[in-house]
């Protein structure tokens, strides 16, 4: 079932990154090697037509 707002379509968008939050690494460069991953972060985002 579509999303409306006032008879409008809305998109919404969710994404969580690193969602089972190990301590894990990741290959910055080759002069620095390894570096500390990202944390767990979401990211929400809608859209809307007019």
């Amino acid at each position: 079932m579509p999303l409306e707002l006032r008879g409008k379509p809305v998109v919404v968008r969710g994404n969580i990154l690193n969602i089972a939050n190990p301590g894990c690494w990741t290959a910055a460069n080759p002069t620095y090697g390894l570096s500390l991953g990202v944390p767990r972060t979401f990211l929400l985002s809608t859209s809307f037509d007019f």
